[in-house]
């Protein structure tokens, strides 16, 4: 007649506690447990103990020793954080160039090229000379709503332009000089030539039906109360 494996549940085995104050004991029918390492066991035994009795300097210790842990914790968090790189400011250009000098292009694909400047973008630190690195865009037209082709010319960058030199007509350097009742010019450092600042165009004056009549705005109305 074959043995049988039932055990009863009365019989116990007795396990090392890691507190010898609280006796601890598995069943039989629990020993299927026991070819785990034993730390496994005392750790999961220690888990489910009753918790073991600090004195206050005791407590007081353990609490300075994880706030010091999580301190050191932070500090290494935060020390392996990229750091924002700080904002370089742009240092303003004295522009030497205005709206009408003629330039050439020093480098890239337009070099070579003449031609006059017709607006200045100083965020961007470019110039758009005209007929000079003309590039095809596609244009929505608001009326009918087509798309229009067009070849505009595109900016270049200040750095790749100088100005042309009145007496010899090559690239040259400009730098800034006064004369004999203080003005200020500039002049080339190739030939030592002023560059004379281009005509100013007038603004638009042009009137128009809505506006008032010059004749009115400077005709006196006011009349002083005795």
């Amino acid at each position: 007649m074959p043995r049988s494996t039932n055990v009863s549940p009365s019989k116990v085995h007795p396990i090392p506690s890691p507190h010898p104050r609280y006796a601890i004991r598995i069943p039989l029918l629990h020993l299927s447990l026991l070819h785990l390492p034993n730390h496994h066991l005392t750790r999961g035994i220690a888990r489910t103990a009753a918790p073991k009795w600090q004195s206050p300097e005791e407590k007081r210790a353990a609490r300075l020793e994880r706030e010091e842990l999580s301190r050191l914790r932070k500090k290494k968090i935060k020390a392996n954080q990229k750091k924002p790189k700080a904002e370089i400011l742009k240092q303003k250009r004295k522009w030497r160039i205005v709206v009408g000098d003629m330039v050439v292009v020093r480098d890239g694909l337009e070099r070579g090229k003449t031609g006059r400047v017709i607006k200045l973008l100083k965020n961007d630190e470019a110039v758009i000379v005209e007929n000079v690195n003309i590039r095809r865009q596609e244009r929505l037209d608001e009326a009918t709503l087509d798309t229009i082709e067009t070849h505009d010319p595109a900016p270049i960058s200040y750095s790749n332009v100088s100005h042309v030199d009145p007496k010899t007509g090559m690239p040259t350097r400009v730098r800034f000089g006064f004369l004999a009742d203080g003005s200020k010019v500039r002049v080339s450092v190739r030939s030592g030539e002023i560059i004379p600042y281009p005509p100013r165009e007038a603004p638009d004056t042009r009137e128009f039906e809505g506006d008032t009549p010059s004749d009115n705005v400077l005709k006196r109305t006011y009349v002083e109360s005795e």
